[in-house]
């Protein structure tokens, strides 16, 4: 006789040891951090409903939270930007991923958690819960949908992104002469590197490899990169040799000088940075499609705040900026971008 209010929840019950163990390191689950987060700077909400706890979360690499069971009946809330949440058996190497849409404006249950890791002390075991906004209903019969897709694949974290093609553990970087990136792809068939121009226009295919979700999929792509080259997409093919859409890409830079707008931008993109692995000097390109207050940071490989390359308000275009670590141990580091709701990292390898 009146409206109600109804939400959706997806919980997923996941085992947290191998039987006969305590090897709680080796389960996990990863989403990404949402730069507006309604949790504040952390990007996540923690309860506990009995004692504090020993257990670990946090962002384990720069803008990917990460939590493994803690040994009493807790609960982590997150509203991760974009939607997805994965979790990973490290010791055999298989991750769990969801991929859910989003809604701006909408009102989300539990302080508008979008998800949530539930650790239940005894017995022990983890809920991997996706929530759906709250709608109202009206009455006399209503309805209405919401969509979690699920996915799996061979691969070990920590997950930097997923899609509905496949999880990232290591976003594509050229090394010398190799292009290299590391992935759980959730279709059969084939994947295969396809250099563009700046138009767009396809230059030049790579090699094709075979993919399965039973195999880790570690791209070494030994194609020499033609003259003209802006972008590299990873294209995935099913059996049929039919597009099903793109893993990872990369960008290339051609010329610019530093922190200059070189063009207008279409949309938010991070590029790769070029050369990589460098010494001691590389270039990293990104683009904003309107003005927002940029902030690009480099940090550690333990997530420490390394330098801040930018921080400050920018109009639309694509700008360029030197990075200089001269003062800097060779290493594996990432550097993060966040403009406005915008936020994506990627990884740089030094080497002295």
């Amino acid at each position: 006789t009146s409206s109600k209010n109804w939400g959706i929840w997806d919980n997923t019950q996941c085992i947290v040891n191998h039987q006969g163990e305590s090897d709680y390191e080796n389960f996990w689950v990863y989403f990404p951090k949402n730069p507006d987060s309604h949790y504040g700077e952390v990007g996540y909400r923690f309860r506990s409903y009995d004692n504090p706890t020993d257990g670990w979360h946090g962002e384990v690499v720069p803008g990917i939270i990460g939590a493994h069971h803690e040994p009493a009946n807790v609960k982590l809330f997150g509203d991760p930007q974009p939607g997805w949440i994965c979790y990973v058996d490290e010791r055999e190497g298989y991750a769990y991923a969801k991929t859910f849409d989003l809604y701006e404006d909408a009102t989300y249950p539990d302080d508008e958690a979008s998800v949530a890791i539930y650790f239940n002390g005894s017995p022990k075991y983890m809920e991997v819960e996706v929530m759906g906004p709250v709608v109202e209903l009206a009455p006399n019969g209503d309805n209405y949908s919401f969509t979690i897709n699920w996915w799996t694949a061979k691969v070990n974290g920590p997950i930097l992104n997923v899609n509905h093609i496949g999880a990232i553990a290591r976003y594509a970087v050229q090394e010398d002469s190799l292009i290299k990136g590391t992935y759980g792809v959730f279709h059969f068939g084939t994947a295969q590197p396809v250099f563009l121009s700046e138009s767009g226009e396809v230059i030049k295919n790579g090699q094709e490899y075979s993919i399965s979700p039973l195999e880790t999929f570690n791209l070494s792509d030994t194609t020499s990169i033609p003259h003209g080259t802006a972008k590299m997409e990873l294209r995935v093919l099913n059996p049929d040799h039919e597009l099903i859409g793109v893993l990872d890409s990369m960008t290339f830079i051609i010329d610019g000088i530093e922190d200059q707008v070189l063009s207008v931008a279409g949309q938010f993109e991070l590029h790769q940075n070029y050369p990589n692995p460098f010494n001691p000097t590389t270039k990293i390109q990104y683009s904003i499609p309107k003005a927002e207050n940029v902030n690009l940071k480099v940090y550690d490989i333990l997530g420490r705040e390394v330098l801040t390359l930018v921080n400050e308000e920018k109009s639309a275009g694509k700008y360029e900026v030197d990075f200089n670590a001269s003062n800097l141990s060779s290493g594996v580091y990432f550097y993060k971008i966040q403009a406005g709701s915008f936020n994506q990292t990627k990884k740089l390898i030094l080497i002295k």
